[in-house]
């Protein structure tokens, strides 16, 4: 089977799925589930021939993550109409990533979907911790873990050393950790937590990954801190905050 003919078919399903299946949660979850496992054995039999190495895996996540993703903004869509919408807009993405998606293939229309996954996905964590209130460890868990997982995502195609990248994971990881542990005590509805945290961490990948390929330059950290702080700001003001019972 061809690679158009593959995106379009497992599009199709994942439309099918969202739509179908959104009445559930807990059914949608596992059908989500089958289909992100479906989806990394086709795209590995794929690419196969191609990787040479057990890193050379990380780019199966691009789809896992995208699918991820789009179970947490399906649980926050409201209404019928706006569940089939969104359910369309993210099999359209699907598609758009699959075709995109390479072993150490780089795009911008790939990273702009992956960080779109990253909003979704962070989104999910403070939505979660909003409706629930879990333990404070927990949602700090879930952030090191998910944090950890997209800083290595994003930079294991940059040219650097592997043990250069790991650190450099581990570390921002612990970075976004402290900052949530910070956000856990301010009084903000969980989308512009999100919001907050998803530009936190695009600017540290985005500097990170120009570090770690040579080439940062003191514009572009001028140009992320302020991008990064302006939007923080912004949201920050623009947001209404409510004391905590």
């Amino acid at each position: 089977m061809s690679k158009p003919t593959l995106s379009f078919f497992l599009s199709a399903i994942f439309a099918a799925f969202l739509i179908f299946a959104s009445s559930s949660g807990r059914t949608l979850a596992y059908y989500l589930l089958g289909f992100a496992v479906l989806c990394a054995l086709l795209d590995y039999f794929l690419y196969r021939r191609q990787l040479t190495s057990f890193s050379g895996l990380t780019f199966l996540l691009y789809g896992v993550l995208w699918i991820a993703a789009s179970f947490g903004f399906m649980a926050l869509a409201s209404g019928a109409f706006w569940r089939v919408v969104f359910a369309l807009l993210l099999a359209f993405g699907f598609w758009r990533l699959h075709w995109e998606l390479q072993p150490f293939g780089y795009s911008h229309v790939l990273d702009n979907l992956f960080f779109i996954s990253v909003f979704g996905i962070y989104l999910s964590v403070w939505a979660a911790n909003f409706y629930f209130t879990p333990a404070w460890w927990l949602v700090m868990c879930a952030v090191f873990v998910c944090s950890w997982l997209f800083f290595w995502t994003g930079l294991h195609s940059a040219e650097a050393p592997f043990r250069s990248k790991i650190l450099y994971c581990l570390l921002l990881a612990f970075v976004l950790t402290e900052l949530a542990w910070a956000m856990l005590f301010l009084p903000v509805h969980f989308l512009p937590a999100a919001i907050v945290f998803s530009v936190v961490f695009y600017c540290l990948w985005m500097l990170s990954r120009f570090h770690l390929q040579k080439n940062l330059s003191r514009e572009k950290i001028i140009f992320y801190t302020a991008f990064g702080a302006a939007v923080v700001i912004v949201t920050l003001i623009a947001t209404a905050w409510t004391p905590k019972l």
